[in-house]
């Protein structure tokens, strides 16, 4: 059963991430474009680009992914997907304390500690995966516990190890929420593909248009679901971050956020 602190916990956050996205709308474009331009060197990579032409009369190109563009895209996913997905969220963070990001400071920051980066990601990608296999619901647990590793990792200049605890310890008692603003971002980012495959079929229902509906659903969740997201989690962040200072945990000044009621 939903406790009542845990609905308005989670509202909230979502309720801020709209207001920061809305508000800095120019400069999230800014940011998410940056993710759409690596987005498009996956699908080039995954043979999208003839997935994309075969309706125009090549059919034959990009209708197997070789081996070599398979290691690839894990290789650019574990590495520049993930740096540059947690550079975004940084990004992000800055807009949500009031502050004014730079894409080569800011966005690419994480490029500079690629090594604890990847480090924390694998590790955060072990503990789902061990926890999934545990009947799913250990998984989630994990998920959402060690969620602020990275973002810790690169903000508040942790260790791997440090940044995994700094996460837990964050979202110690705040689990139900954060879950919930996940939930939502995930209905959210459905409805809005779902809708955008709807279009095409019975608005444009011509093979080309079909062929291209996909991607021009991941476009619109890079722009519009991924930038929203980023917002609401950096609000849930700054905000755990800023109510546990009082107990000790962080010495530094702290960030002056702002959430609605």
């Amino acid at each position: 059963m939903l406790t009542p602190e845990a609905v308005m916990g989670a509202g909230t956050w979502i309720a801020a991430g709209w207001r920061i996205y809305r508000e800095n709308w120019g400069r999230m474009m800014l940011g998410a474009l940056a993710l759409v331009g690596f987005y498009l060197l996956l699908v080039a990579i995954g043979g999208g680009i003839g997935y994309i032409l075969g309706p125009l009369g090549i059919p034959e190109v990009g209708k197997e992914l070789p081996p070599w563009a398979l290691v690839m895209l894990v290789i650019l996913n574990f590495t520049v997907g993930v740096m540059l997905y947690l550079g975004f969220y940084y990004y992000a963070l800055r807009l949500v304390r009031g502050q004014s990001p730079s894409i080569v400071q800011d966005l690419l920051y994480p490029f500079r500690r690629p090594l604890a980066v990847i480090g924390v990601a694998i590790l955060y990608a072990l503990a789902i995966i061990g926890g999934l296999a545990l009947l799913i619901v250990p998984g989630i647990i994990l998920a959402i516990k060690f969620y602020f590793a990275g973002i810790a990792l690169i903000d508040r200049d942790l260790g791997v190890m440090e940044s995994l605890r700094e996460s837990s310890w964050l979202t110690r008692g705040h689990r139900l929420p954060l879950f919930l603003v996940l939930l939502f971002f995930i209905f959210v980012d459905a409805a809005l593909k779902l809708t955008v495959l709807l279009f095409f079929a019975l608005v444009l229902p011509t093979p080309l248009f079909n062929a291209t509906s996909e991607l021009v659903a991941n476009f619109l969740s890079l722009l519009v679901v991924t930038p929203w997201m980023a917002a609401s989690f950096m609000c849930a962040y700054d905000a755990l971050l800023e109510g546990a200072r009082p107990q000790g945990a962080a010495e530094e000044e702290g960030p002056n956020i702002t959430l609605p009621a």
